[in-house]
Formats: C-alpha cells, sequence, structure tokens
C-alpha cells in the first residue's frame, strides 16, 4: 500500500499522509519506508518522511501554552532554526522520527512541535495518529 501511495503522491505534486492508530504501526510504517527509499533507484535524494507526535509529548517545558511571548522555545523560532542550522541538517534525513526532532532542538532551546510541522511541509510521507487528525 505504501509504495503505490507514494507514487500517487509524487505523480500528483503532493505529499501523502499515513494516519495509524498505534504507536507500533507507526514504526513499521517508517521502517517500510526507509527500506522502499533504499532499495528503489530514487536513491536518499528524492523521498523524505517525517513521523508525527502529539504536542504534549513533544513540548520540552510541559506548560503547553504555544505563544512566543509565553515561551521562549517558540520566540523567534524560523529565524533561530536557521541560525543553528537545526533545519538544514533535519531535512537530511530519509526518515524524522520525533526523538531525532527533539534531540536536534533541545540543546538550542527551539521548540521541537513546531519544527516538526515546519519539516513536515517538506516531506513526501507524514506519519501520524489518526486521533489527532479527527480531534479525537
Amino acid at each position: 500500500m505504501l509504495w503505490p501511495a507514494l507514487g500517487f503522491g509524487m505523480r500528483a505534486g503532493g505529499q501523502v499522509l499515513y494516519l495509524t492508530a498505534k504507536t507500533t504501526q507507526r514504526s513499521h510504517v517508517a521502517k517500510a519506508f526507509q527500506d522502499l527509499v533504499h532499495a528503489s533507484a530514487l536513491g536518499e535524494e528524492k523521498l523524505r518522511a517525517i513521523t508525527l507526535r502529539r504536542k504534549e509529548e513533544m513540548c520540552p517545558p510541559g506548560h503547553l501554552i504555544c505563544h512566543p511571548r509565553a515561551c521562549p522555545w517558540l520566540a523567534d523560532l524560523e529565524e533561530r532554526l536557521e541560525d543553528e542550522g537545526v533545519l538544514d541538517e533535519l531535512s537530511r534525513a530519509v526518515h524524522l522520527d520525533p526523538e531525532q526532532i527533539v534531540d536536534a532542538c533541545t540543546p538550542s532551546k527551539l521548540c521541537p512541535y513546531y519544527t516538526a510541522r515546519l519539516l513536515a511541509r517538506q516531506a513526501d510521507l507524514v506519519v501520524g495518529d489518526y486521533n489527532h487528525l479527527l480531534g479525537a
């Protein structure tokens, strides 16, 4: 299912949103994506994927007050991401999992959740929990 969906997404110039019910399913999709990319003629330069996680699980301060005046991790986020080179570093990965994003953002106190959202815009495959999409 994944390969045909990616092919369609590439032909249509869009991205594939793969929704799962469980964390283990998300890790299986990520592994399948990595295997497909490594085995394909496209190589690792073409396709990118990201797995998203709930904000509550990616907020280092833990207060969930997501406003630049209330949270220094969000203040001037895009500028600081560029200055620190975090987006460039993370953009090279074939698949980004939430832990990689948290690890890259934490030393510079950059918001991992919103960084993941920015990176998701560039991804060919976005893997996430269907409950978050549906607002459950």
